[in-house]
């Protein structure tokens, strides 16, 4: 791993991430009436679901701007009727049921009844919650390894084909631009040639591209998977990937397995990993990714939290929290029974992470956690 590279590529990261557009403005939430109804009359009107709408509205933040995109204008108008039409009725039992059927016609019910309930109790949507709410909701998440037996399935191309850096993943840049430029150019050939059929087939690709790339993207950030992530960071530190077949004749049976493991060479130096490596005799270790939630980490390079600062005053948002949560993805170095080993190379500069931010269950390529 070239550091020094690194360091141009974190200044590039950095520089793009502080360029912003105009920040969105905040529209009046439904919420902020609805929350004004007493549970009981919620309860008649929606059933379990408007209770859990009362818990959402109680915790978040009604000034964010993307409040008002988690509900369409005609749902929230329907939430609206029904509670009105509970609260200025005596409505006997068997009007109550029906009417809490109406709201579970609708087509955004489904969707919705899956994750609104208090952030605080679901942990989603920490991002729209008020800030007093976000440790409690964050400190619930654990450290997790990533399952790289997934890589089995892929196989190595899947390996060699992933990039070795994170450079294209840098927010503002599509990734996938050059397979819309490509298939631009194919589309203009065809019709300029009277191929008709081809061209139509080349616009319907162009339009499926089209859309993923809207999809991966988050206010320039660009949405990567957990695998894709492991993949490139140990490449980043010169990790080998190898698939190997064992077969047992005898029981007649076929088990695939893979090594992936760093050259510890590229740590000599430090004098903790030194120590060790004197002790237990380094020369691989099996490369093991995890992703550590940021409120975990024990120590946190000063440029970082100011980063983590900015993500959570958005300006773009009205300084308003961009993400639901924070993961840091390093190799695992619990030798000892701690990662004290890993915090010591970071702050030597011969380990470098990457920041992920978390929106919806969906991660995004931050930067380099350096």
């Amino acid at each position: 791993m070239d550091h020094n590279e690194i360091s141009r590529q974190q200044e590039m990261i950095l520089s793009q991430i502080r360029i912003h557009d105009k920040a969105k403005e905040s529209k009046l939430s439904f919420l902020q009436t609805f929350s004004a109804y007493e549970e009981s009359t919620v309860r008649q009107a929606l059933g379990n679901f408007g209770v859990r709408l009362l818990g959402f509205a109680a915790e978040v933040d009604f000034a964010h701007p993307d409040l008002s995109e988690l509900f369409d204008e005609e749902f929230s108008q329907s939430i609206m009727c029904l509670v009105k039409l509970a609260h200025d009725n005596d409505l006997n039992e068997f009007v109550a049921d029906n009417l809490r059927r109406v709201i579970t016609k609708h087509p955004r019910y489904k969707e919705l009844s899956r994750v609104i309930d208090a952030p605080s109790k679901n942990l989603r949507h920490c991002r729209f919650s008020k800030p007093e709410f976000w440790s409690r909701i964050r400190d619930q998440k654990r450290t997790q390894n990533v399952d790289l037996r997934v890589m089995l399935t892929k196989g190595e191309d899947f390996w060699e084909e992933t990039p070795d850096d994170f450079v294209s993943y840098l927010r503002h840049f599509n990734r996938l631009l050059p397979l819309i430029e490509e298939a631009t150019a194919q589309h203009e050939h065809f019709t300029n040639f009277g191929l008709t059929s081809l061209a139509q087939e080349i616009q319907s690709q162009l339009t499926r591209i089209m859309a993923e790339s809207k999809d991966d993207r988050y206010y320039g950030f660009n949405r990567i998977t957990m695998t894709a992530a492991a993949v490139i960071l140990g490449k980043m530190h010169d990790a080998t990937f190898q698939i190997s077949k064992n077969d047992s004749m005898s029981l007649r049976l076929s088990r695939t397995s893979y090594r992936c493991r760093l050259t510890c060479q590229q740590f000599y130096g430090n004098r903790h990993f030194d120590a060790l490596n004197q002790e237990f005799s380094l020369p691989f270790m099996e490369y093991k990714p995890l992703i550590i939630p940021v409120c975990q980490m024990e120590r946190r390079p000063g440029e970082m939290v100011r980063l983590l600062q900015e993500l959570d005053s958005w300006p773009e948002l009205g300084h308003k929290a961009v993400f639901d949560n924070y993961w840091v993805m390093l190799p695992d170095f619990n030798i000892t029974g701690d990662q004290e080993l890993m915090y010591d190379l970071v702050e030597d500069q011969k380990l470098v992470g990457v920041l992920l931010g978390e929106k919806d269950g969906d991660v995004f390529f931050v930067s380099y956690w350096m």
